[in-house]
C-alpha cells in the first residue's frame, strides 16, 4: 500500500499526533450541542494513540480536513493522500453501501 509503514519505515512515534486543519479550528466551527458533543469530548481528550479522521460535511465530497497520526499509520496513508480529499477514495470493493447511504442520510444528502 502507497505510504504504508512497512514501505516508509516510519513508526508511530515518527508520524504527527494530528494533521490538516488545527483542532481548536474544529471545535470553533462545527456545532457542539446533540450527537457531536460526543465528537467534541473526544477531540478534546485525543492522545497520539488516539484515531479519527474528519470530513467536512458541507463540502460536496466531504473533504477530509484533519486526521490523527495514529488514524493514518493504521490505514497506511500519508498526509498529502489524504488531506483535502473526497472520502470517497477511502472505499473499497468490500465497503457496505447500505453504510455509505446511511452516513449521506444523516448529513442530508
Amino acid at each position: 500500500m502507497p505510504g504504508s509503514p512497512a514501505t516508509t519505515g516510519r513508526s508511530l512515534a515518527q508520524t504527527k499526533d494530528h494533521v490538516g486543519l488545527p483542532i481548536a479550528d474544529i471545535l470553533a466551527t462545527i456545532s457542539q450541542e446533540g450527537v457531536n458533543r460526543v465528537f467534541v469530548d473526544y477531540l478534546q481528550r485525543t492522545t497520539p494513540e488516539s484515531q479519527y479522521l474528519v470530513g467536512d460535511a458541507h463540502d460536496a465530497d466531504c473533504a477530509i480536513v484533519a486526521c490523527s497520526g495514529a488514524w493514518l499509520e493504521r490505514c497506511g496513508y500519508g498526509e498529502a493522500e489524504v488531506i483535502g480529499r473526497g472520502c470517497r477514495h477511502l472505499q473499497g470493493p468490500e465497503t457496505c453501501a447500505r453504510a455509505v447511504a446511511a452516513m449521506g442520510e444523516a448529513m442530508g444528502r
